[in-house]
């Protein structure tokens, strides 16, 4: 650490001091790729400088899965991407043996059984274990239904800010764009409504959309018991990841789909 502090301090003498007054009640920008505060708890190990001049967090860049800047497409230095890489790749194998997120991978890739709701005898005793049972899977069908509708109301949200968001992309880059929907966001909402929340919201929408918008929204169906919380604590690693496993499964049931299909055909023929 001692060492880093070193080289900030070098490095911050040779910055011009009108800069610095220009610039010094400026707070950094944000994430280019997330929108969030550049820095975090760890300042050294949390962000990194590409050689275009871009900042970005480095799980942002593992996420990008890419050998250019996400931003200017800039291509990046060779060992840098593989050290992206190599951090994606540990943080997957961590986030698929999180037993909840193993039970959402195998939900979203099964379809929803169907459920029966057992009707209540009106002829028998109100409290009889029957009616109680019945009462019991009532209610549970209710829940995953509040529950889908919670979910799928987060997606729609996140959906129109995507939108608005590639649209303010077609004139202005990146972060402008950003800002453009924040403003348009806050001026919808009345001030007693605080932008902080607003602003995780926005977050929240943005990872359940960031979800179901690549491995399909119809699947929102198939969420039995994994709750809109649990989704809404995965970070951007857990998501990407989830959505890669999803993906290959779904390639694998199709191809499978595929040859079953092929095997009868030439049977038939």
């Amino acid at each position: 650490m001692e060492s880093i502090a070193k080289f900030m301090l070098f490095y911050l003498k040779q910055v011009p001091d009108e800069l610095i007054k220009r610039i010094e009640n400026q707070t950094p920008d944000p994430c280019p790729v997330c929108d969030k505060e550049i820095f975090s708890n760890n300042i050294p190990m949390s962000c990194t400088i590409l050689i275009c001049g871009h900042i970005l967090h480095w799980d942002c860049l593992a996420i990008c899965a890419t050998a250019n800047c996400p931003i200017c497409d800039k291509v990046l230095e060779q060992n840098l991407f593989k050290q992206s890489e190599s951090i994606r790749y540990f943080k997957k194998k961590k986030t698929l043996k999180k037993p909840k997120n193993i039970t959402l991978i195998q939900e979203l890739t099964t379809d929803a059984p169907n459920f029966k709701i057992m009707e209540e005898d009106k002829n028998d005793d109100t409290n009889s274990f029957f009616n109680l049972y019945c009462k019991i899977t009532k209610a549970e069908s209710q829940n995953k239904v509040s529950n889908q509708e919670l979910i799928k109301c987060y997606f729609l949200f996140g959906k129109a800010i995507s939108e608005k968001t590639r649209y303010y992309k077609k004139f202005y880059v990146e972060h402008i764009a950003q800002q453009k929907v924040n403003k348009e966001l806050r001026q919808q909402f009345p001030d007693d409504i605080s932008w902080d929340n607003l602003r995780k919201t926005k977050e929240k929408a943005g990872k359940i959309y960031k979800l179901f918008s690549q491995i399909g929204e119809e699947k929102i169906t198939r969420v039995r018991s994994i709750s809109a919380w649990d989704i809404l604590k995965l970070n951007s690693n857990d998501i990407q990841d989830i959505i890669e496993e999803i993906l290959i499964k779904d390639k694998d049931i199709s191809q499978s789909s595929d040859v079953t299909v092929n095997s009868i055909h030439n049977l038939i023929t």
